[in-house]
């Protein structure tokens, strides 16, 4: 590597001029990139515990509301909801027919897509105790009570 500042040329691996005593410019960027390969490893670090800790505190939260309801000798039920924005008489039907039941909500929220708020058209069923599930709905969503 040569110096920019007395011309002189230093064996590789040094950071500094032996001459000069001048950091060599090849060893600053080299130095800036690793720090920042640095930073880009702290942050994907940062968010991934960030991630773990909003899921544990979910968990703890929803293990916490399941011993509460055991104690108070309740059991926990599964509900499968699946709301959609358009009514339509056959999905009505359809849904109806496996013994769903129809629910208008209203919608609040506002989202990247589709936010606004308007009418969702939401069906209802009772899974059972979620002790005994084997299978799981493919599509919506799922919600625990307890009775």
């Amino acid at each position: 590597m040569k110096c920019k500042k007395c011309d002189e040329k230093n064996p590789p691996g040094t950071n500094n001029c032996l001459y000069c005593l001048e950091p060599l410019p090849e060893v600053d960027e080299a130095r800036g990139e690793k720090a920042f390969g640095g930073m880009i490893v702290l942050g994907l670090f940062v968010v991934a515990l960030g991630y773990l800790a909003w899921w544990g505190w979910g968990w703890w939260q929803l293990e916490s509301e399941r011993q509460k309801a055991q104690a108070e000798g309740l059991t926990e039920y599964v509900v499968h909801q699946i709301c959609f924005g358009e009514e339509s008489p056959i999905r009505d039907n359809d849904y109806r027919g496996r013994g769903y039941h129809y629910q208008a909500v209203r919608a609040t929220g506002g989202g990247l897509l589709g936010g606004g708020e308007g009418m969702r058209h939401c069906y209802r069923k009772e899974l059972g105790p979620a002790a005994g599930l084997k299978e799981l709905p493919e599509k919506g969503e799922l919600e625990r009570v307890f009775r």
